[in-house]
């Protein structure tokens, strides 16, 4: 930094007593303010800078929120209608049920994902829990991709409140049949809240399922099961006994 002489407007070097230029003494008390107003320059641009960081953390945080809880358009999973379709879905339903009580002899039943969640929501849907701080299924969706992977969103509320979308997709996965065990499963390989993907929490995103296991019934078709596949040709899942 330079200071200009009152006297003769020579630049000297900051520290001088005496300018170069004339030999008149500086007077360095009047750079004081310069020097103050150039500090509080800098402090203001790492406050504009400070800000901006947190104004865009704040953003991020609220972006992350409005994805988790933003309401899914579930109407884009086509829904099973028609009485013929319905009733249709509904006759496969129980002669899958006798099989599974009876267990003789081998057969199996394809269902498309549309009859699988109109016959889950009608038939298995768990009820509400009176504990208001748990969960409930208010309905399960399951859906399938150009690629085979299967789909299954879960609405329901948090804390029995807060209404929330849980996504899972992944694979069926088979296993050799042991009496009196289940063999199918399903291989989670992606997990969304809302529309938020969620990493390092798929545990607790899964906890939210577990309720649709609940009730006799399931318990009892997925112990008689030996195997699930999906026909890519009828886009429909082969349960097989």
């Amino acid at each position: 930094m330079l200071m200009k002489c009152g006297s003769c407007g020579h630049d000297n070097q900051l520290g001088a007593i005496f300018c170069r230029g004339c030999g008149e003494k500086l007077d360095v008390e009047t750079m004081r303010p310069k020097v103050m107003e150039n500090k509080g320059s800098a402090s203001g641009i790492g406050g504009l800078i400070r800000n901006l960081i947190g104004f865009l953390i704040f953003l991020g945080l609220a972006g992350v929120i409005v994805m988790m809880f933003y309401p899914q358009d579930l109407s884009v999973y086509p829904s099973l209608t028609g009485d013929d379709a319905l009733k249709a879905a509904k006759i496969k339903y129980d002669a899958m049920l006798k099989k599974a009580d009876t267990g003789f002899g081998d057969d199996s039943y394809s269902f498309t994902p549309q009859e699988a969640t109109y016959l889950y929501n009608e038939l298995f849907v768990a009820k509400a829990p009176t504990d208001s701080s748990a969960y409930n299924i208010e309905k399960l969706i399951f859906s399938t991709d150009s690629v085979g992977f299967t789909h299954i969103i879960l609405k329901t509320k948090l804390g029995g409140k807060l209404p929330t979308t849980f996504e899972i997709t992944g694979t069926i996965v088979n296993s050799d049949k042991v009496k009196d065990s289940i063999s199918v499963r399903f291989n989670a390989m992606e997990y969304k809240m809302g529309h938020m993907p969620i990493k390092f929490a798929e545990k607790q995103v899964l906890e939210k399922y577990d309720p649709a296991l609940a009730g006799a019934n399931i318990d009892k078709i997925l112990k008689a099961l030996t195997k699930i596949e999906y026909n890519t040709d009828t886009k429909s899942f082969v349960l097989k006994f």
